[in-house]
């Protein structure tokens, strides 16, 4: 009777609304159930079909539909206040989560909520004691559907837990579970598939939590799990919830995967596997984008407990920088790959603890990226991470690109090794097309501060070319090779003053490489070799013909402040054949070519000097350099206006003229005068501007030997040349202040010779103006001092100008007088000289071209006057009206000459 009774008793009160409707009382605030039938064969088991429960937490509402539910509910605990279930048996779930706000149907639900949470409060004040929930073992099988907010999936399996949990005292806790799931498919919210079929068979263990206050990982201390999953992954972004808060990594893509996870107390334990083989993959951090085939491994060895190995390997891949600098926004490349290739490997370690972590531990410990020989389509893309203040800049090439990197908490090690075979370079106004080979290795510290060591980092140039972007002047330089290499280069790099970053991590997550590189500061030494200096000319800005060809050997000492090369850097080139142009003549032997950096960006910023030590010198288009043993300096001084040309200043210190006869050929043709023998030191010190020159030249005859027609003449030469102004780049001078001294001559002819040493003549340039070019071309002032005139009248003599009554009376020391000489057309005119002592006048006026010698010569002495006329080789000799004879004499003009 009694089991009657309650079959029919409990069997009605289960269908009825009464019954839900005191359930719903129980937790309010939490949730609200309802069910389609139910019935009990027995005290407190119960059946339930069609069971469907609703919650909400916060903005989130959920609802779970379950076919079929049993459970044994204690009917004794119902009096203390208490709802105790166990043995719960659910099957068949559909489970939705949505957002509360966006709900239609959750209105009802929220007031009764709302109104629920009201009486709650009012239950604390002890009118209404709230119900105590306790559950115990949940096994849940059959087919199951869960959508929430992120998933949706269609699953089959059982989940078997030893679950306790008491809504009084909030605790939670699970012994031997198990679960036994098929995945047949998983969503992500856009309804795009993220596992087309997968399994999951795990055991696992829950520590009592309470779990009104342990949430996300914490949770994970509590939990014990060992796991093996196997997964058709169509969409990798599954994990990225995960990766993006520790790893900042973005992972996409389609795979394979499959593991074996073993965790305990917010640990991994050894054994734990993890691989995903994905035939397409893409990896994005910051602002890199990496898509191919790829492997990605995760594992944690009894070797290395403490450590979570992380690889993942690609094969076919691009690279893609995927934020371009703003210079870039618009430019036609930017989906271009960065680089692509196969083999590309990034390896990572980090602790094995996911909970707790602790503030001191960073996401990665180690991280190491090999990148393979791999093909950049376009170096243009490297200009991104170049600082514009270097106004260097890739415009084109392809090459091949290899490297690898090794970061560690305080240290960085990377080798980057770039080789391309038509890269285009540019430095302002000039652009380079070269074979490039260029290899950078770094390591980078942050004890006691930030700094890195370029020591090694080398940078190869062959067949290289050099032109000018010039409208109206393009130039390309003759081909070259080149290669440097740094010796020694360590350099600060100071941070943003608000900068915090502390770890090397930290720093190159906070900081661009490019912003820190920018900053440098240090000094850098290097070394190498060039094979052509001919690119140097069109950094030059001269219109003095300067050029500098050559090979040599580099070093150079730079100095680097605020990531830009700082005054003071300097680099020298010591060349064997050094060769260097200047105006009409060229220099080559042992030198050293140097450039000093001034204030200022590119070409102009620079100043340069030349030392020869042992080099020859001679005029351009000669075959023979007649002048050796040069010792010379040229230095470049910057002017103000960075539009004006640079002022030059020429030291030769010292140097050898192996012959003057080389300066004949200055000298007319038919000229009664030339060098036949001797050395002669020579000395210079010019400044050499586009329209102006000052300084001096300085030559020392040894052994000289002259002849005046059939008449040799020896003696010493020494001439101060002043330069007070001209024209450079026409070879015209002012050499006004000039001084020729002529001393220690002796004459040698055929009737008369002089022999003694003690006479000379000095003549000063009052004004002179020349064109130092064959023909020279001269016009002249000067002043003459004659010691004595015996040499002059030992050439007369030779030349048979005899006057029996007044030779002696030429013989006369300290003559003082005035000359005009001009050079020109060829020619030597002589528009007067004249020449006194207390005794005697001599004056003499004429031309000597190739086709006329004329001329006339005056004597006077006291009372007694004369002249002698040459006229087309005849002689006339007049001693009536000779001062107004040769007042009056007008000289004859040459014949034009024909210039070759």
């Amino acid at each position: 009777l009694l089991e009657l009774v309650y079959l029919v008793t409990f069997n009605i009160l289960l269908n009825t609304t009464f019954v839900q409707k005191q359930a719903n009382m129980i937790q309010p605030e939490k949730f609200q159930i309802q069910w389609e039938s139910a019935w009990t064969l027995y005290p407190s088991r119960v059946h339930i079909e069609k069971l469907t429960a609703r919650g909400g937490s916060g903005s989130q509402e959920w609802q779970a539909d379950v076919d079929s539910a049993s459970a044994s509910i204690s009917l004794f605990s119902l009096m203390s206040h208490k709802v105790k279930v166990c043995g719960i048996e659910l099957n068949n779930i559909t489970y939705v989560e949505s957002p509360s706000e966006q709900s239609n149907t959750s209105a009802p639900l929220a007031s009764v909520q709302r109104e629920e949470r009201g009486k709650t409060v009012t239950d604390n004040t002890g009118k209404k004691k709230p119900w105590d929930v306790v559950l115990k073992g949940v096994r849940v099988y059959g087919h199951h559907t869960v959508e929430t907010n992120q998933l949706k999936g269609e699953l089959d399996g059982d989940i078997d837990t030893d679950l306790s949990l008491s809504s009084k005292e909030g605790l939670l806790s699970v012994e031997k579970g198990k679960i036994t799931v098929s995945i047949n498919s998983l969503l992500n919210r856009k309804g795009e598939q993220i596992v087309k079929r997968g399994k999951i068979e795990s055991a696992f263990r829950i520590s009592p939590l309470d779990y009104r206050k342990e949430r996300g990982g914490e949770v994970l201390k509590f939990l014990a799990m060992d796991s093996a999953i196997t997964a058709e992954m169509e969409n990798l972004e599954i994990f990225n919830t995960h990766l993006q808060r520790s790893r900042k990594i973005q992972l996409s893509g389609k795979g394979a995967l499959e593991s074996q996870i073993h965790l305990s107390s917010g640990k991994l334990l050894p054994g734990t596997k993890l691989q995903i083989d994905a035939s397409k993959l893409s990896v994005k951090k910051r602002d890199y984008l990496v898509r191919g085939e790829g492997k990605i491994q995760l594992s944690v060895t009894k070797k290395n407990p403490d450590t979570l190995n992380g690889k993942i390997l690609f094969g076919d891949f691009h690279t893609y920088r995927t934020k371009r600098e703003k210079k870039a926004e618009g430019s036609k490349k930017r989906g271009l790959s960065f680089f692509h290739g196969k083999g590309l490997t990034l390896d990572s370690k980090t602790s094995s603890t996911l909970y707790p972590k602790s503030s001191a531990v960073t996401p990665f410990t180690y991280l190491g990226l090999v990148i393979p020989p791999v093909t950049v389509d376009d170096l243009s893309l490297i200009q991104q991470y170049i600082p514009e203040k270097w106004g260097v800049e890739f415009y084109r090439g392809e090459g091949t690109l290899q490297g690898k990197a090794d970061i560690l908490e305080e240290e960085l090690n990377a080798t980057l090794k770039l080789i391309s075979k038509d890269a285009e370079i540019g430095f302002g106004e000039q652009r380079a097309q070269s074979d490039l080979d260029m290899e950078i290795k770094v390591k980078v510290a942050t004890t006691p501060k930030l700094h890195a060591d370029l020591t090694g980092t080398y940078i190869e140039l062959n067949n290289t070319r050099l032109s000018n972007q010039k409208e109206f002047d393009k130039r390309e330089s003759k081909p070259w090779n080149t290669k440097l290499y740094i010796e020694q280069g360590e350099v600060m790099l100071p941070l943003p003053e608000n900068s915090t970053a502390r770890r090397l991590s930290a720093i190159l997550k906070r900081h661009k490489a490019k912003d820190i590189i920018a900053g440098a500061e240090g000094q850098v030494k290097v070394a190498g070799d060039i094979s052509e200096l001919d690119w140097i000319n069109l950094l030059m800005k001269s219109s003095l013909d300067f050029t500098v060809s050559g090979s040599g050997a580099i070093d150079a000492d730079l100095l680097v402040e605020n990531g830009s090369l700082s005054k003071k850097s300097t680099a020298r080139i010591k060349s064997k054949n050094l060769q260097v142009g200047l105006l009409d003549y060229s220099y080559s032997g042992d030198g050293k070519f140097v450039a000093e950096k001034t204030e200022g960006r590119g070409a102009d910023a620079v100043i340069y000097a030349l030392d020869f030590s042992n080099a020859t010198m001679k005029r351009k288009g000669e075959k023979e350099a007649k002048i050796e043993n040069v010792v010379m300096k040229l230095d470049s001084v910057k002017p103000q206006d960075s539009k004006e040309e640079r002022t030059l200043r020429l030291q030769i210190l010292s140097a050898k003229v192996k012959n003057v006869s080389l300066y004949n050929q200055y000298f007319p043709k038919n000229s009664p005068f030339v060098f036949v023998d001797g050395s002669a030191d020579l000395r210079a010190d010019i400044l050499l501007g586009s329209n102006s020159a000052k300084g001096y030249v300085k030559l020392i005859t040894n052994g000289l030997t002259m002849r005046v027609d059939d008449q040799t003449i020896s003696g010493r030469l020494s001439v101060d040349t002043k330069i007070a102004g001209g024209e450079p780049k026409k070879m015209k001078f002012d050499i006004s202040g000039s001084t020729i001294i002529l001393d220690k001559a002796k004459v040698t002819g055929k009737e008369v010779q002089y022999d003694k040493d003690d006479w000379g003549a000095i003549l000063k340039m009052k004004k002179a103006d020349v064109v130092w070019r064959k023909p020279l071309q001269l016009k002249s002032e000067m002043a003459l001092h004659i010691k004595d005139s015996r040499p002059i009248v030992a050439m007369m003599d030779n030349k048979q100008i005899q006057f029996s009554f007044i030779n002696k009376l030429l013989i006369v020391n300290n003559l003082r007088g005035d000359a005009k000489i001009n050079i020109e057309d060829n020619a030597i005119t002589i528009p007067y000289a004249l020449v006194k002592s207390d005794e005697i006048d001599i004056g003499a006026k004429g031309v000597i071209a190739p086709t006329i010698r004329n001329g006339i010569i005056y004597f006077g002495h006291k009372s007694v006057k004369a002249v002698m006329e040459i006229r087309d080789g005849r002689k006339s000799f007049n001693i009536f009206n000779a001062q107004q004879s040769f007042d009056n004499y007008v000289i004859p003009s040459p014949a034009p000459s024909v210039k070759k």
